[in-house]
């Protein structure tokens, strides 16, 4: 999903519930977290919200919803991103296991971070640290 579909969803949520309820932080905290779904997924999970809330929903009911669309989207996005791309450095899994430790890559699927958990550091950051010292 990108960040215009994102604004007309909640665009929609305000139009409901009223501005007050998804000031600017709500909303790039909501972005942050489920951003990785596909347009329709994040959609179908709005107006989901939107028939079943009589108040404004909050993160732990947009989690419930999209608890089974997000595991379903996330799969859809990955094959979507491997589709599209193939990194010779990760073979497509956005992990660059080097030295007994593990980076995430700079490939689309690794910036996307859909294949763990965490943060982990980033491949080009940490290794430009280590040989450039």
């Amino acid at each position: 999903m990108n960040d215009k579909e994102f604004s007309e969803q909640i665009h929609k949520l305000k139009q409901v519930y009223g501005d007050r309820y998804y000031p600017d932080g709500r909303v790039r905290l909501i972005w942050s977290e489920f951003k990785h779904l596909g347009a329709k997924d994040f959609e179908a999970g709005i107006d989901k919200l939107i028939l079943e809330k009589r108040q404004a929903p909050l993160i732990d009911e947009f989690r419930a919803v999209f608890a089974i669309s997000g595991a379903s989207g996330r799969q859809a996005r990955i094959q979507q991103i491997k589709a599209a791309n193939y990194c010779d450095l990760c073979g497509n899994t956005g992990v660059i296991s080097f030295a007994s430790k593990t980076y995430r890559c700079s490939c689309p699927l690794g910036e996307a971070g859909l294949l763990f958990s965490g943060m982990m550091p980033r491949w080009e950051t940490t290794t430009e640290k280590t040989f450039n010292g």
